[in-house]
């Protein structure tokens, strides 16, 4: 009878044992690795799988990076162009999404100072320091001293002689004394005529001008600067004492 408990016993036992080693064969007590962008969650012992696969995180590209997931690392394409803007007087190329530069500034391009506005960059427009000075032309008989900038005057006009310049002359250079006999306040030449400063080349063409004004002291016209037309284009004397030609007295 003891035999025979004890043979069940044993057998219960066995069967038991073999029930758990079973178990343990069948059964997989999962260990999982976490979910990546390209694989779900899965077990490092059976293989087996859980959900879906992240996906890729993508951080988009950049001058200095390519598009690239933010969690695996993986990369996609190429690094941008850098978008540059032109180099200024100051800095010089500069990409406007990372800051990265190329090249040297320009430098300032510089208008000298004048008496409107102080040294300038014709660039940027930067100043520099203060007004110059005015340019100034000399005054004739119809206008003062004036700014060829500005346009600003200083003083009055030249005053014309009241009465004519032949008056109590010589008329010849024989009649003229020695002392007296003078040269081109021009060019030097010797002035042969008696009733005027300046020699032919520099005379006004007027018969009889009482004007010492030479030629040469416009752009334009024959005559002295009392005779001639004010208008730049015309040759011709003024009409009837007034600043303009026949062919321009309209104006």
């Amino acid at each position: 009878m003891k035999s025979k408990k004890k043979i069940i016993i044993i057998s219960a036992v066995g069967v038991a044992v073999l029930t758990v080693v079973m178990v343990l064969t069948l059964v997989c007590f999962h260990s999982w690795t976490d979910a990546t962008c390209d694989t779900p969650m899965t077990c490092k012992k059976c293989g087996k799988t859980k959900g879906e696969a992240l996906s890729h995180e993508w951080i988009a590209a950049t001058c200095k990076e390519a598009k690239h997931c933010s969690r695996c690392g993986i990369t996609d394409g190429e690094p941008l162009a850098h978008s540059f803007n032109e180099a200024t007087c100051e800095l010089p190329k500069t990409c406007s999404v990372c800051g990265a530069t190329e090249g040297e500034p320009i430098g300032h391009k510089w208008n000298e100072a004048n008496c409107v506005s102080p040294k300038t960059c014709m660039v940027c427009g930067l100043t520099e320091g203060d007004l110059g000075e005015h340019k100034w032309k000399s005054a004739t008989y119809n206008s003062p001293k004036t700014c060829s900038v500005c346009g600003k005057t200083n003083g009055v006009p030249l005053t014309r002689p009241s009465q004519s310049y032949t008056q109590d002359l010589p008329q010849t250079s024989a009649q003229i004394p020695a002392q007296a006999r003078k040269n081109c306040l021009i060019c030097g030449s010797s002035v042969t005529r008696s009733d005027t400063q300046y020699c032919g080349s520099h005379d006004c063409g007027k018969s009889g001008c009482p004007y010492p004004a030479k030629r040469t002291s416009l752009s334009w016209g024959s005559f002295c600067e009392f005779h001639s037309c004010s208008d730049p284009k015309c040759t011709t004397e003024r009409y009837s004492g007034s600043y303009f030609c026949s062919a321009h007295k309209d104006r």
